[in-house]
């Protein structure tokens, strides 16, 4: 998925429990050839795992897909973050 044009509030936040999980979804969201972006998790939202993954909107249904195929739980997506 191409950003260009995706202000910075067109963009989502997905926070996992765990680094493994992160990299886990990162992986399966590029092999789907969606755009994501891995950075780390919004002082807002404080987590044991210190990274989330940033992604298009469009790409949410995907993530939901994937994560849920992989067996891995998203504590929460951040919305026009």
């Amino acid at each position: 998925m191409n950003m260009d044009g995706a202000g910075e509030c067109g963009r989502f936040i997905a926070i996992f429990r765990s680094i493994h999980d992160v990299i886990r979804m990162e992986k399966r969201l590029k092999e789907a050839e969606c755009w994501c972006d891995l950075i780390p998790v919004p002082k807002a939202f404080s987590t044991d795992c210190g990274m989330a993954i940033q992604f298009h909107p469009d790409n949410e249904e995907v993530l939901l897909r994937e994560a849920s195929t992989a067996g891995v739980e998203i504590l929460r997506i951040v919305r026009g973050a």
